[in-house]
């Protein structure tokens, strides 16, 4: 069987457990009261049938409880899973700059070694000359004057001739043996980076393995636990086909949400309603108070920490130069919203905080969009990812991976013309009710990778 089969078994047998406890809660209120003119055989019968109705709502209790709290230890793997993967993404980050780092230092000897070489090949002439000349002075070399002391005018004209041309010789091979010794080190160090980049590499893509494994089974275990998931979906897929652009987007999702609301808030007064019908025909009747199972409990989580309190201090999504903030202008001249924040390609992406994935898809020339409900009116747009790894209607927890960044930029988050686009971008935009705020306020600047170059 499929996991949603198996999900929509699962929500089918709450259902008609729920139902079929309220229908035996209301047969017992229903039965007549024994008349006192009945026979024995009359009354045994009647308390044997009101004995099977208890048995079976006994049972139908139990199976209750027994799937609640298989539903609490889904949750609770869940949430253990969460906890493993916030630390797995910070340390896949921590590789990443470890990584960023390595192309950097490589680049920069890569650009020393090329001007050596450009300088010793500038100096071939020089160099060929400088080397003529010693082999010239060790086969004719000028005569001492201890050993050919008769002719001493020859003796001075070479001593006076050495005492010139020598220290311009050595200097030169000095420079030249410098430049060559540096070049040497330069291509030693070359190759260390490189080595060390490769390890990296290595433990990136064993890190991003695990966090992949993860990933799957807590997918595994909210659909098992949330039947709500598919619907979420459906209604998502629907939405972002009716919306042109972001505004009209968070427009329809504020709708949703307080369309969710209005309905959660209905829900609990429909099942208060019944419940105090219920225990009302029970007093009336003079039976004690029956046992009415709720309707399958809504998970709604909430952040640990609310989001106001973080201004300032929200960790960066990615590892990245940040390349255009709030209020700066951007292309046709126009301010920009959010924060532009250029990446390596396969960047991972995590939660800044707590919340509530309500989109996790492709949106127009975005690439794939991600808007996380943070509470208090509060919503993360990211942008620009090449896959997401969460499911809208989905709880994240901060620092949990959300997905990763592509290899070039989506075409709506390139800030302008001018620039490159040899790697992704990601757009980070905040928002409270709706309207956009001066994200750059939220996020530090202490961090290297998030300081504008």
């Amino acid at each position: 069987m499929s996991t949603v089969s198996a999900m929509r078994g699962k929500t089918n047998h709450w259902r008609a457990l729920s139902a079929s406890a309220c229908l035996l809660a209301l047969i017992c209120l229903a039965a007549p009261p024994l008349r006192a003119g009945q026979t024995p055989d009359v009354r045994a019968a009647k308390q044997r049938e009101l004995e099977d109705v208890r048995q079976k709502i006994g049972q139908s209790s139990r199976r209750r409880e027994s799937l609640e709290e298989e539903r609490r230890a889904l949750r609770a793997e869940a949430e253990d899973i969460s906890a493993r993967l916030v630390a797995l993404a910070a340390k896949r980050q921590a590789i990443e700059a470890l990584i960023a780092r390595n192309e950097k230092k490589i680049a920069g000897l890569e650009q020393e070694e090329t001007k050596l070489n450009k300088l010793l090949a500038a100096r071939r002439a020089a160099i060929a000359e400088l080397l003529a000349g010693l082999q010239k002075l060790r086969r004719d070399p000028p005569p001492p004057f201890v050993t050919r002391p008769h002719d001493v005018l020859a003796a001075v004209r070479g001593a006076m001739l050495l005492s010139d041309a020598v220290p311009h010789v050595e200097r030169r091979v000095a420079r030249l043996l410098s430049n060559l010794r540096r070049l040497a080190a330069v291509r030693r160090q070359l190759i260390e980076s490189q080595e060390e980049k490769h390890r990296n590499l290595a433990h990136l893509e064993k890190t991003g393995g695990q966090i992949e494994q993860l990933l799957a089974r807590k997918r595994q275990l909210l659909r098992q636990t949330s039947a709500r998931l598919e619907e979420e979906n459906r209604r998502l897929r629907a939405l972002t086909g009716k919306a042109r652009n972001l505004n009209e987007l968070i427009s329809a999702l504020r709708r949703e949400e307080k369309r969710r609301r209005q309905a959660e808030a209905a829900r609990l007064r429909e099942e208060a309603r019944r419940r105090a019908e219920a225990e009302k025909a029970a007093r009336e009747a003079g039976k004690p108070k029956p046992e009415i199972p709720p309707s399958p409990p809504r998970v709604n989580q909430k952040p640990r920490v609310a989001i106001t309190t973080l201004k300032g201090r929200l960790p960066w999504p990615a590892q990245g130069r940040a390349i255009l903030r709030y209020g700066e202008k951007s292309a046709l001249d126009s301010r920009s919203r959010g924060i532009y924040v250029q990446t390596r390609p396969g960047a991972s992406v995590i939660a800044p905080a707590d919340g509530r994935v309500e989109m996790a898809r492709k949106f127009r020339s975005y690439g794939q969009l991600l808007i996380l409900n943070a509470g208090q009116g509060y919503r993360i747009l990211l942008a620009g990812l090449g896959r997401t790894s969460v499911l809208a209607g989905q709880f994240v927890r901060a620092g949990e991976p959300l997905g990763e960044m592509g290899s070039s930029p989506a075409p709506a988050t390139v800030p302008s013309a001018g620039v490159a686009r040899d790697n992704p971008i990601l757009y980070m935009e905040l928002r409270k009710h709706g309207r956009p705020v001066n994200a750059t306020l939220w996020w530090p600047v202490t961090r290297q990778e998030a300081r504008k170059k």
